[in-house]
């Protein structure tokens, strides 16, 4: 078959790098895992997981996905040399990220004592929930940043500073630890605020840069102003209709299995994240790279690199997944976890699913570069399947209820990806025939 435009040799070294920053991230956060296991237990390491799970679930509610918008819309500007367009889809990103990441922020804050006692299953933790929020507010404005980076290929920046907050956070964890004997929540969530705040002022350097150079040569545009929240409303249906999928399964588990069992599912995700960290510097990358594809009648290359890419992607999988597995076992022994059937049952269910996520790498940016309606479309039907599943699977069989619940919802969406894509590319064909 013949070499896709899009899966090129330059996009291939890009990849790399991001690996091996990824890899730094991967093991410091099991680190720092590792520390709060040891010190603090499983009950604050599932409760830890807990509130980044309600964080992430608030986050997909109240998000426009403005990461997504400056990506298409400045690598618009870039293709048609328009700075009153970059300007445009930076300025106005900002604003969405700090007017919602407010509201989030509040209405989280708001709900603390409710949070806590329901989740927490302790009603005196209402001032960590709040604390927290803090975490998500700093995490959420940061995505218009991480979009010009994407847009401009600084992705190299984008992932050193992922392994820098690993980094800072270890760092702080160490600090703590020294101090006293144990870590508490309250510790692990202060070390988690202050290496998100170094961060994301770190993203914020070089955004503000650029934006005030556009802002002293240029002005907004109306018209892609209006372009641009049109994009980003149809977005933030899309997000909230992707509850599922962000953080919904934790915090069922948590609400029915305690914190004991979160602690478990999620150590199970956080040993599979290599198979994420796998495809998800290509998922990311290849964003502008569709945009600009699909900008310049280039569709056909778009649907070459998705099916040119499907068996190696398979073969991917298969490799890393055995390589990974008998590490997994080893640390779950070694960390006090305990190497149970039932804990192993969930991590076998979760590798399955994560099969079909693997495979779905491209379908975020197909649909950021084709039509957004795409995400809406599965973002929808992931959330209604899993919401049926998910609380009768997770409250007869745990963890493992949780992960089979999840695994069968991403199936699901599995099938439909491909449909809509097929169903794209015939019409792209019928308009090229009517041409």
């Amino acid at each position: 078959m013949a070499r896709s435009p899009i899966l090129n040799a330059a996009l291939a070294h890009n990849v790399a790098f991001s690996y091996g920053t990824q890899i730094v991230s991967a093991v410091l956060g099991l680190i720092s895992t590792t520390v709060i296991l040891k010190s603090a237990g499983m009950e604050v390491y599932g409760q830890i997981a807990t509130l980044a799970a309600i964080a992430a679930f608030s986050s997909a509610l109240g998000s426009s996905r403005s990461n997504d918008a400056v990506v298409r819309f400045y690598t618009i500007g870039q293709t048609r040399n328009s700075p009153r367009t970059q300007l445009t889809a930076m300025a106005l990103g900002t604003f969405l990220d700090v007017l919602l990441g407010v509201t989030i922020f509040i209405a989280v804050w708001s709900a603390g004592p409710l949070i806590a006692s329901r989740f927490l299953s302790d009603g005196n933790m209402s001032d960590c929930v709040r604390l927290y929020a803090l975490v998500g507010l700093g995490s959420f404005v940061r995505a218009a940043p991480y979009g010009l980076m994407i847009a401009t290929n600084s992705f190299r920046r984008a992932n050193l500073l992922v392994a820098i907050e690993q980094f800072v956070r270890l760092s702080v964890l160490g600090i703590l630890l020294l101090r006293r004997a144990d870590l508490d929540l309250f510790a692990v969530i202060i070390a988690t605020l202050i290496s998100t705040y170094i961060v994301t002022i770190l993203f914020y350097v070089p955004y503000v840069r650029q934006l005030a150079t556009l802002a002293s040569k240029s002005r907004l545009e109306r018209e892609v102003a209006k372009e641009f929240l049109q994009f980003t409303g149809r977005s933030f249906g899309a997000s909230s209709l992707k509850i599922g999928s962000q953080g919904l399964d934790t915090i069922a588990l948590g609400a029915f299995g305690g914190s004991t069992q979160v602690a478990v599912y999620n150590l199970c995700k956080q040993l599979l994240s290599p198979l994420s960290m796998a495809m998800g510097p290509v998922s990311t990358l290849v964003a502008p790279l569709f945009v600009q594809a699909n900008a310049e009648g280039r569709s056909s290359d778009i649907f070459h690199a998705v099916r040119s890419s499907a068996v190696r992607s398979g073969v991917a999988f298969i490799v890393i997944l055995a390589a990974l597995t008998p590490v997994a076992a080893a640390y779950v022994s070694w960390s006090g976890v305990g190497l149970t059937i039932h804990s192993g049952l969930t991590f076998a269910i979760m590798a399955t699913g994560s099969f079909f996520q693997f495979s779905l790498w491209w379908f975020r940016s197909f649909s950021v570069a084709t039509k957004i309606s795409y995400s809406i479309v599965t973002n929808g039907t992931y959330s209604a399947v899993l919401i049926v599943l998910l609380l009768p699977f997770t409250y007869f069989a745990g963890s493992a209820g949780t992960a089979a619940a999840v695994t069968v919802t991403t199936a699901s969406i599995w099938v439909l990806a491909w449909h809509l894509l097929e169903k794209h590319e015939a019409t792209q064909n019928v308009d090229r025939i009517d041409k």
